[in-house]
């Protein structure tokens, strides 16, 4: 089989699975051999939006089947999910608004859209799938960063990471993310929290620093307060009793004005 009959082999099979078909409500479905883990193909939508131009989306069909499986779907992909589904479709030069993912392209550009759309919700459907730990890894890397930042024209201040407090019974049970000390006053004990399982570890750690009456303030920092579950988050807060905590790592302001309020 030489070029042109593979080409036109090629083009007969694409046109075999890539069909448009009108459903009764009147929207145009592109129906197509891309599918979702569970087997269910791409739900991909053609709209016209101008002359000689059209729309392709995925209706919010992705974020809808992503809410399936995780709980708090708009607050999952805050933080530093958020931040790699940005990048996927900014590398993809896919849009979003309020969940849907679509391009505008001219109609010479249909194919090009289509693959470029399929690519990027397979990308951000992935994300659901990475392992926390790399997450986990690059919340504390952001966290060290942005304290040092705070801190920089600040040569009184002493920052310790992983305190652990002197003359405490098994101190190496109730570490410290970062230990924050001006030269007057009780220090600030700073807590990194990216998951349930470090809301419940400083949730001990702060009931056992009370037990013990250690005198101390306390700044909670979450990669994303939404994602925790209610009854851990509750305990968490109730614990925090000598502090204050900040939602989101990306809420740089309010990270800042609680630590300036302290070193003031």
């Amino acid at each position: 089989m030489n070029k042109d009959q593979l080409q036109k082999e090629l083009c007969r099979q694409l046109c075999t699975d890539i069909k448009l078909i009108e459903r009764q409500n009147g929207k145009k479905m592109i129906s197509n051999p891309f599918s979702y883990p569970d087997g269910d193909h791409y739900s991909i939508y053609l709209q016209e939006t101008d002359v000689g131009k059209v729309r392709i989306s995925d209706g919010a069909d992705t974020m809808m089947r992503l809410s399936y499986y995780t709980p708090n779907v708009d607050g999952y992909f805050k933080g530093n999910k958020g931040k790699l589904m940005n990048q996927i479709l900014a590398e993809n030069q896919i849009n979003e608004d309020n969940g849907n993912f679509y391009v505008d392209v001219s109609v010479e550009q249909i194919s090009q859209g289509i693959f470029r759309l399929s690519q990027a919700l397979n990308q951000v459907y992935d994300l659901s799938y990475l392992n926390r730990d790399r997450f986990s890894s690059t919340f504390y890397r952001d966290l060290k960063e942005l304290l040092e930042q705070i801190i920089s024209d600040k040569p009184d201040i002493k920052l310790e990471q992983d305190y652990q407090v002197p003359d405490l019974d098994n101190s190496e049970n109730y570490i410290i993310d970062y230990y924050l000390k001006k030269e007057e006053g009780i220090p600030l004990f700073l807590f990194g929290i990216p998951n349930q399982d470090k809301a419940k570890l400083v949730t001990i750690t702060l009931q056992h620093f009370f037990i013990h009456e250690i005198q101390k303030s306390t700044l909670l920092i979450f990669e994303n307060q939404e994602e925790i579950p209610s009854k851990h988050l509750s305990r968490l807060i109730d614990a925090n009793i000598a502090g204050s905590q900040v939602s989101s790592i990306d809420s740089r302001k309010p990270i800042e004005q609680n630590i300036e309020s302290y070193l003031h």
